[in-house]
């Protein structure tokens, strides 16, 4: 009996120190804001997160025409606003029919990255600015990928949808990025 009590408790003890060790989040080496989903997350989860993505890329465009002196940041920025104010009151109309509440906060590590932008200016904000889009532009385009395997089928038809803008800019977000990144 107390052979068994000790087994027990030995693989009480393993499981413990098992799953604390596997709990330990990565560290990042990129500039993303994206982290690895370690549970399931429900499509309305999935949107949402989507959703603050674009967010996140319609602020800092908006900051960016304020905060830039550069015509092609100018430039770009107001094309990705137009294009992502649109798609921001898209992705409301359908949040709305599919009954999924949107959360219009960004998180906290969002709102920093946005404060410590606007702390910047001249060219050492429009290369921390070209960084930084590229970096959620990329986080948008993936967890838009996986918004497009939702499980609800509407969802995922949307998602499938609205792909094409998002890819398209996030082509066009790297071309942007690499030639600011260049720029002396």
């Amino acid at each position: 009996m107390k052979k068994i009590i000790i087994g027990f408790a030995a693989v009480a003890v393993c499981l413990t120190i098992f799953s604390q060790m596997s709990c330990k989040p990565a560290q990042s080496t990129t500039k993303s804001i994206s982290k690895t989903d370690s549970v399931s997350m429900t499509d309305a989860e999935l949107y949402n997160k989507t959703y603050s993505y674009l967010i996140i890329n319609e602020q800092s465009a908006t900051n960016a025409l304020t905060n830039s002196t550069s015509q092609e940041v100018q430039a770009y920025s107001k094309d990705l606003k137009a294009d992502y104010g649109t798609l921001r009151e898209e992705f409301r109309k359908f949040a709305k029919q599919r009954n999924i509440t949107l959360n219009e906060d960004l998180t906290t590590e969002m709102n920093s990255m946005n404060t410590d932008l606007t702390k910047l200016s001249g060219r050492d904000y429009d290369k921390q600015y070209a960084k930084t889009v590229d970096a959620t532009q990329t986080d948008l385009s993936n967890s838009l990928t996986k918004l497009s395997n939702a499980s609800d089928p509407e969802i995922k038809k949307w998602a499938t949808e609205i792909s094409p803008l998002i890819n398209s800019y996030s082509s066009k977000t790297k071309d942007f990025s690499d030639k600011i990144s260049q720029i002396e």
